[in-house]
């Protein structure tokens, strides 16, 4: 609770949090200046009174939490411990989105219980996947977990498990989808207005690629993230909040030396816009199979796993924090399993 000093029709109102008990207090003061003094005063006399609590050989219990947490203030503090040093802070702020309008942002985070989370998981099942609607909750989870741990709320309410979901296969690009996909995106340049943002889509998905980046950690690179002389390329802002370094794919070159003559950002485009842009890719070659932006992802882990790129090098090179998520691209491995073939038939 921040403590505040405001004109009532009472008078002018301290009201701030005791400084021992962490319960709320409202005093009429006489002035802006005597309600900012008492606030202090008090702060003081607490501090002295722990002092000498502390030489006496005593100890200070810690506050109390008020139990008294907006959803809104729970996703501030969620956004300042955790999301702001590597998430993807507009994705996540995407997530939160329906969860702000369904319950409201000033509805208190203790107040939702197992059934009217089910009750929201249900009325978003009616547009959105189950795996989305688990990455929705897995946000106001975040935010339960990050208030008990520094202790913003005393308890909460059990909630139910994750909703069962399927993952569908990755679907990756073949080389004339590709090449078919950045054509659309370069006429729907041509026909669109001046310095449209048609005109970095397929620049920003060919270098997603390359580097099998994920959208914002390719959308925050910047011109000093290249190191030409050595042959390198950093990426600073990543999902798991760890940077990590790779070597310059010679297929981005010509890609990353025209975006980063003008120096600063190298793109310019928000998620909504390069999601839209992909979507209208599909729709209009009739691409098969589930086609989005991150299917650029899939495509580098594909072409990665069919040439037998190790699992160790193929997880630092693509900022893979577990070997689970590579699993998937096993059956892939068509040279491996030609390997294991030789290795049988030498018997």
């Amino acid at each position: 609770m921040t403590p505040t000093v405001t004109l009532r029709k009472a008078g002018w109102t301290a009201v701030y949090p005791h400084p021992t008990t962490g319960k709320r207090r409202q005093v009429v003061v006489e002035s802006e200046e005597a309600g900012w003094i008492l606030i202090k005063r008090e702060e003081l006399q607490a501090a002295a009174e722990r002092e000498q609590a502390i030489r006496a050989g005593g100890k200070q219990p810690p506050v109390p939490p008020t139990s008294r947490l907006t959803l809104a203030e729970a996703f501030d503090h969620s956004m300042e411990v955790r999301w702001q040093f590597g998430k993807s802070i507009d994705n996540t702020k995407w997530l939160f989105t329906p969860i702000r309008q369904f319950f409201g942002p000033n509805q208190q985070l203790d107040s939702i219980t197992a059934h009217w989370l089910s009750d929201y998981r249900k009325y978003r099942l009616r547009s959105v996947s189950a795996s989305t609607v688990n990455k929705e909750v897995g946000v106001l989870r975040s935010m339960r977990s990050d208030a008990l741990e520094h202790g913003l709320l005393a308890d909460l309410p059990l909630w139910p498990k994750n909703l069962p979901s399927i993952e569908p296969p990755p679907r990756f690009l073949t080389s004339d989808e590709l090449e078919r996909m950045c054509s659309f995106w370069d006429k729907r340049a041509e026909e669109a207005q001046p310095n449209n943002k048609y005109a970095q889509i397929a620049d920003l998905f060919l270098t997603r690629v390359a580097y099998g980046s994920r959208f914002y950690e390719t959308r925050n690179l910047e011109t000093g993230d290249l190191d030409w002389k050595n042959g390198k390329l950093t990426f600073w802002v990543t999902k798991n909040g760890d940077s990590r370094t790779v070597p310059i794919i010679s297929a981005s070159v010509e890609i990353l030396e025209r975006r980063s003559a003008a120096g600063g950002p190298l793109f310019d485009v928000h998620y909504g816009t390069f999601r839209l842009a992909v979507a209208e890719a599909r729709k209009e070659l009739k691409l098969p199979g589930r086609v989005v932006g991150h299917v650029a992802r899939h495509t580098m882990a594909t072409r990665a796993v069919s040439k037998n790129i190790s699992t160790s090098l193929l997880k630092h090179f693509g900022g893979w924090r577990s070997t689970t998520a590579l699993q998937r691209y096993a059956h892939l491995d068509t040279s491996g399993l030609e390997h294991v073939k030789e290795a049988l038939e030498s018997f």
